[in-house]
């Protein structure tokens, strides 16, 4: 999965989360109360303690069962929602510039001129220094025209920006320059980099209170062996410490 198709279905995701929040929210506290009733389980209510201000009276408010499941449910969804936006922002980013050059269908069709020409002057606003927007239209739009004119047109089309990217090539560096360069940024751009997530997750087991003398030496060397773990168990020990012990000894000079 690409991460065009990935926003697509993250957006999706959001917007159906959106439109069963409340319908969800009664089915499923319905479907509680006759389970409940048919186990012979009471719902009771339960006391929300009102904060009391300086200068006022607050009394103890009543809030029934259903009432704060509802609304604790309502605001699991919310936040859910909430972290969804903010947790894959990175991602809608990377859709929004690049996203009109996965499909390629789309991007070679007629009707989409002024939305390519949109999404092209967009991209090089970003990439001001490695392409030229209306130059990057105007090569998606002579590679149209060159994959309509091949013999085999019908059965070579590319289907992916990887293809797209293959075909560019192989009439050399010099065609298309700009389509090119954008073509390789988007098939090698990091969407997210877990590299240092992965070293805090790992430090936090190796650096426990009973390991707090530990010098920054040894912890780096732990941190690394334990994140390239697969590495490690690949390396055969034994004939490390062979050509060790075969190794001549050197005198250092003082």
């Amino acid at each position: 999965m690409n991460f065009h198709d990935a926003a697509l279905d993250l957006e999706g995701l959001q917007q159906r989360l959106s439109s069963i929040r409340e319908d969800f929210c009664i089915t499923a506290v319905n479907a509680a109360k006759v389970l409940c009733e048919k186990l012979g389980i009471r719902i009771e209510g339960r006391i929300k303690r009102g904060k009391q201000m300086p200068g006022e009276n607050a009394g103890d408010a009543g809030l029934a069962a259903v009432e704060e499941i509802t609304r604790i449910m309502k605001s699991v969804i919310d936040r859910l929602i909430q972290e969804m936006t903010t947790r894959f922002g990175r991602l809608r980013t990377l859709d929004e510039k690049f996203g009109f050059l996965f499909n390629i269908s789309k991007l070679f069709a007629n009707d989409t001129s002024n939305d390519i020409q949109q999404h092209c002057a967009t991209l090089a606003d970003f990439y001001k220094t490695d392409i030229d927007g209306t130059e990057l239209f105007v090569e998606i739009s002579d590679c149209s025209m060159l994959l309509k004119t091949r013999p085999d047109a019908t059965n070579a089309t590319p289907s992916s920006p990887l293809e797209l990217l293959s075909f560019i090539i192989s009439y050399g560096n010099d065609i298309f320059p700009n389509l090119r360069i954008v073509l390789q940024i988007m098939l090698t751009i990091s969407v997210s980099v877990a590299s240092c997530e992965r070293s805090f997750s790992k430090l936090k087991i190796i650096l426990t209170y009973l390991r707090a003398s530990m010098g920054q030496e040894r912890l780096s060397d732990l941190a690394l062996q334990s994140i390239e773990k697969e590495l490690i168990e690949t390396i055969n020990f034994d004939d490390v410490i062979d050509n060790f012990a075969s190794a001549r000894s050197r005198k250092v000079v003082l």
